[in-house]
């Protein structure tokens, strides 16, 4: 018979860079979108393109308008009812995210949009991180464990000076989920390990790790 493994999980994914429930629970307590954004990736540099940004994105071979774009991405990432705020750092996130990767990939990108993520767009259109001069590996993830994981734990490499982890998201254990039991079988665990590490190895290659 298969052994059984129950384990205790706290967060949910990778844990690399912003945490989206946290940045929700620090909006409600006051904090603007670039403090958070600081918070989660500490030592970059909030940049604005003063209306020189693109006017369209590429989405799956056609070209959309760039505000229906990270519109349609906040709310798949989000949602309408997370705070204008934290709406706003997942805006400047993706749009860093899609300047760094030179295309819109990696990220869940929604068939609507409500007017407060357009909202949310529409007043930040523009601004990017950067270190060193070169827009950031701007990651994020639904909620933390209490804190970020540091990138070379979850996918190796190198790493970056702003994503070594750490940094407290201590909201994130407002969530429902925050901690929860997961069992699992020898064999399954076993194929689960294979899958991943095939996977995070793909990943660490598309990013440039």
């Amino acid at each position: 018979a298969s052994d059984v493994y129950k384990r205790q999980v706290y967060g949910y994914g990778h844990g690399v860079g912003m945490s989206q429930f946290g940045a929700n629970e620090f909006a409600k307590s006051g904090w603007n979108y670039r403090e958070i954004l600081l918070h989660y990736f500490p030592g970059v540099q909030m940049q604005k393109m003063d209306g020189c940004y693109p006017e369209t994105l590429e989405v799956n071979g056609q070209q959309v308008d760039t505000k229906v774009v990270l519109a349609r991405i906040l709310e798949k990432e989000m949602g309408g009812s997370y705070h204008l705020e934290a709406l706003k750092a997942q805006a400047v996130a993706a749009y860093t995210y899609i300047l760094r990767q030179n295309r819109v990939t990696g990220v869940a990108i929604g068939s609507t949009y409500s007017a407060r993520a357009m909202q949310a767009v529409e007043e930040v259109l523009g601004e990017y991180m950067t270190y060193n001069g070169e827009p950031i590996l701007a990651t994020f993830f639904a909620y933390s464990a209490g804190k970020t994981a540091d990138v070379r734990t979850v996918w190796g490499g190198s790493g970056y000076p702003y994503l070594q982890g750490g940094c407290t998201s201590p909201g994130d254990k407002n969530h429902k989920n925050y901690k929860t039991t997961y069992t699992i079988t020898s064999e399954a665990l076993r194929s689960r390990v294979t899958v991943s590490y095939t996977h995070l190895r793909a990943h660490e290659t598309s990013l440039h790790l």
